[in-house]
């Protein structure tokens, strides 16, 4: 069996810069908020960023019940 040299990483926990659809700019620690997921088509995503989230109490969607 193969040794990994690295951690693995829940995809949950992965954060970084990226675009926040609350206040549409570049924001920091976003996170998933909302899947929209459509009959055909690829669906999206909106993000935000942690100010947003914290200002909105956004709930990320990994962390939803």
């Amino acid at each position: 069996m193969a040794e990994t040299t690295q951690p693995a990483i829940p995809q949950a926990s992965l954060t970084g810069v990226g675009w926040c659809h609350w206040h549409k700019g570049l924001g920091e620690d976003v996170r998933v908020i909302q899947v929209v997921e459509v009959p055909s088509g690829p669906g999206a995503q909106h993000s935000a960023c942690a100010r947003c989230r914290r200002l909105r109490r956004l709930v990320p969607f990994a962390d939803q019940p």
